[in-house]
């Protein structure tokens, strides 16, 4: 059953995806991750996650794009206080450093994209 999920989720990415996912109650208060543009060296994206004190019930996967390039974000919500955590999949040809991240409620956390140039 999670296959056929999992293959359902990714044929339909491309046709919802977009730059920011936000959940809350309030759009001046919600939780968000979004796929923008860096300036860090090396990097072609970054993805940023600005962790509310807003408590979700589930988890979730999404795609997030930016042009051409897309990325799966996993977001585990964290019970309490515990931080959440998102885990970043960038397509084929690039890496995401570091790939999981844990944030604490009410900070900022970044991945960064950058292209894989090989061994």
């Amino acid at each position: 059953m999670r296959m056929i999920f999992a293959t359902i989720l990714c044929l339909s990415a491309p046709a919802c995806a977009e730059d920011t996912h936000a959940w809350g109650y309030f759009e001046s208060y919600q939780s968000t991750i979004r796929l923008q543009p860096t300036n860090a060296p090396g990097a072609v994206a970054e993805v940023e996650f600005m962790n509310r004190a807003i408590h979700a019930d589930e988890d979730v996967t999404f795609f997030l794009d930016m042009g051409d390039l897309m990325v799966m974000v996993t977001a585990s919500v964290g019970r309490g206080s515990t931080p959440d955590r998102i885990t970043v999949t960038p397509p084929d040809g690039y890496l995401a450093i570091p790939d999981m991240l844990d944030v604490a409620e009410e900070d900022v956390g970044k991945i960064l994209i950058v292209p894989f140039l090989g061994m």
